[in-house]
């Protein structure tokens, strides 16, 4: 039977231990730690529908028992332990005037202690907990734990059945998927953090309540948010599973966790996830030109194995920027690499382009008309075949330029467990050349020291005041077991990656504080340095982008989006799966428009000044300068306060200072007036100073009412797009 008052409590009674508060209560089995029930207390909803599995896993290293350091001669590099009844060491519980607390107890391999706290706090939807490992094992070759999976939450289905919950991750911008145990294998199980998640929290949600998952990690350690499908019970499991390295003799305690039960949907986690990062993180310091920035203009040098453009043609490609609207052009493929590849991996200007001389000119003529220029690098990708360069151009670079070895830089490489090096792109049409490139750690100060070379090199010498980091918050991310490089933990890439975004921030702005680093991706620690996040949410990353989730979550930082990663039908409708009608192009600009996004417009080939495309982003742009500065002075808050709209509009919504703005996307087939109906009441309204709709083709005051706290606008029929402006006191 369920306690309802309001303080926090735990108690241990018969077969079971229970913890919680007058808003949740969490039931374990005092036979083996496992889960045996979860309940929302406002709704009176049960989470757990399949009870009794295990709440930890640890991973530990299999040797061959040689002195190599490298392992996995029996097949496997690891072995999961997850813990029986012989593994549950006890439970015990406590109460400290509003703190509660439960701890329970394991031990693996005859030695290895594991303790895990569980708060409870009066008033808090928030059951905090932490673990704390000692690894007494004797046995070394299989006693190194190398990864820790908590908390494990199996067998959920909010309400007794998944058909109507709704899972939302950060991977990467953000995803949204109703019912997905019906969906599984349609989506990825893991996403590691600093590659697939962008921020480490998920929740799942229903009308009856919501279950938040988090990891309030300021180390940063890597790790995997796991929401995996199980068919049988059709339940989902979630969990957290940390890359760290606690071999016998060493002891590990972790940052916090936290399982928070609450109503309503993934906006209230988003906003606890909010609260927790304010409290550590800082803001990234925008450059007052990027601020009015509208997007970049995109062309790559190669495109299909051909050369299309030199350095030269630079200043004419600026032209062009300028004739779309935009003041920023940005360049894939200025590097010495093979004609196929947009992104290889020696920086130095290719001389069939022009060579650097050639470079540097083309820069200084467009950043003396006052425009922007950025060129392309990647966080983390070597070629094995270096020093010698694909396509005779070692015949071509100047004798006094250092091409780099791999005789030197395959100390600088990530391992897996088992000693192999990890690759990327191996097995790619056109990767004849080498069988991939192979990712270095950021945690050697050698590769470090390269990349800032020639990224300060393009600043101060070439006059680029725009960075391009590939990679740097996208996918591929893994652990790297050579600890040579410095790291504590395997899973300290992730702190690493940051750390070296800060030290190419913080160069870069010694040389020009007004240039900006842009980072593939985005991801919540990365962005207190990076000026700019690059979307690609048209890309093929997802079924089910929501690219609200990470931007509602982080409303302050700027995000590009749009074109870098090129879209398909598929992945546009994936962003309109309602819509009837043909998409195009002309729907990933709306698409951008309504979040209020900057428009990344990097389609690989030119835009001429009479394209279609291009006379209809002229128009969509010159709809967000109407209402930029609302923009730039407002924060994204989604559909948080609409009560009312018709299927198939789009409504998000801004909130500033005494206003608020309405950005709307009308795909209907039949465009008519419509009614949009917002509740204002939480906002103070006393009354509304004006209103006024931007549309692509005009501007007109509107007509707004306000009853009972409800704000009601009627709005005229939209050729597509719309923006509201409300002015209230």
């Amino acid at each position: 039977m369920l306690r309802v008052d309001s303080m926090s409590y735990a108690f241990l009674e018969r077969d079971r231990a229970v913890i919680g508060n007058g808003l949740y209560e969490m039931t374990v089995s005092l036979k083996d730690g496992g889960l045996l029930g979860l309940v929302n207390k406002s709704t009176g909803a049960q989470y757990v529908l399949s009870p009794g599995k295990p709440m930890i896993y640890l991973w530990t290293l299999l040797s061959d028992k040689r002195d190599s350091g490298f392992f996995a001669n029996e097949g496997e590099s690891y072995k999961v332990r997850t813990p029986r009844k012989e593994n549950f060491a006890g439970a015990t519980s406590s109460r400290d005037n509003n703190l509660s607390r439960l701890v329970l107890k394991y031990s693996f391999l005859g030695g290895i202690r594991v303790e895990i706290e569980f708060r409870a706090e009066k008033g808090s939807p928030l059951l905090e907990a932490r673990l704390q490992m000692f690894n007494g094992c004797r046995d070394w070759d299989r006693g190194r734990v190398v990864a820790v999976g908590f908390p494990e939450l199996h067998g959920i289905a909010i309400g007794g059945s998944c058909g109507d919950n709704v899972l939302v991750r950060p991977n990467r911008f953000g995803e949204k998927i109703v019912d997905p145990v019906e969906k599984a294998g349609t989506y990825t199980v893991n996403l590691c953090y600093g590659g697939y998640a962008s921020m480490q929290w998920m929740d799942m949600y229903s009308r009856l309540g919501g279950l938040y998952l988090a990891s309030y990690d300021k180390t940063l350690t890597l790790c995997e948010l796991e929401s995996e499908p199980d068919l049988e019970t059709e339940t989902m499991r979630l969990g957290i599973r940390k890359y760290v390295y606690v071999p016998p003799g060493a002891a590990w305690t972790s940052e916090p966790y936290v399982i928070g039960v609450h109503t309503g949907d993934w906006h209230w986690a988003a906003d606890r996830y909010r609260e927790w990062a304010e409290s550590w993180m800082r803001r990234p310091r925008i450059p007052e030109w990027l601020k009015e920035s509208d997007g970049w203009y995109g062309i790559g040098f190669h495109h299909g194995g051909k050369r299309l453009y030199r350095f030269r043609d630079i200043p004419e490609i600026f032209e062009e920027a300028v004739s779309l609207g935009l003041n920023q052009v940005q360049f894939w493929g200025q590097m010495a690499g093979p004609c196929r590849s947009c992104c290889y991996r020696f920086y130095y200007p290719d001389p069939r382009l022009g060579g650097a001389e050639e470079l540097a000119k083309a820069v200084r003529q467009v950043r003396k008309q006052g425009g922007h220029v950025g060129f392309y690098f990647n966080i983390q990708a070597f070629d094995p075949m270096l020093p010698r360069l694909p396509e005779n151009l070692n015949k071509l670079v100047p004798e006094h330029v250092e091409i780099p070895g791999w005789d030197v830089f395959r100390r600088y490489a990530q391992l897996h467990f088992d000693g192999s090096y990890v690759r990327q792109y191996p097995g790619r049409p056109g990767a004849d050349w080498a069988d991939g490139f192979r990712i270095m750690c950021p945690c050697a100060q050698g590769w470090r020291n390269y990349l800032k070379h020639w990224i300060l090199k393009y600043v101060k010498e070439y006059g680029a005041d725009v960075i391009y980091l590939d990679q740097a918050a996208s996918p591929p991310v893994t652990y790297c077991f050579n600890f040579e490089h410095g790291h504590v933990h395997h899973g300290d890439v992730v702190k690493c990656r940051v750390e070296l975004v800060k030290e190419i921030v913080e160069a870069v702005a010694r040389v020009n504080p007004d240039a900006v680093v842009v980072v593939e991706g985005n991801g919540d620690a990365i962005g207190q340095y990076a000026h700019v996040h690059l979307y690609t949410s048209f890309s093929t990353q997802t079924r089910y982008p929501c690219p609200e989730v990470f931007y509602y979550t982080f409303p302050y930082y700027v995000i590009f989006d749009g074109f870098a990663n090129p879209p398909t039908p598929e992945t546009i409708r994936n962003h309109y799966p309602d819509a009837n009608k043909e998409l195009t192009f002309e729907d990933v600009l709306n698409k951008i428009f309504l979040l209020g996004l900057r428009f990344d417009l990097c389609l690989y080939r030119r835009l001429r000044i009479n394209d279609k495309l291009a006379v209809y982003f002229r128009k969509v742009l010159n709809l967000r300068r109407k209402v930029k500065n609302y923009l730039v002075n407002s924060r994204f808050i989604d559909d948080i306060l609409l009560v009312s709209r018709p299927r198939l509009v789009e409504a998000k919504l801004f909130l500033g200072e005494g206003f608020l703005i309405v950005t709307l996307l009308d795909i209907r087939v039949s465009r008519s007036r419509f009614k949009l109906i917002l509740n204002v009441k939480p906002l103070g309204f006393k009354a509304v100073r004006r209103a006024l709709l931007y549309t692509l083709e005009s501007e007109k005051p509107l007509d707004v009412d306000i009853t009972g706290g409800k704000l009601v606008i009627d709005v005229p029929p939209l050729n597509g797009l719309g923006a509201i402006i409300v002015e209230y006191l």
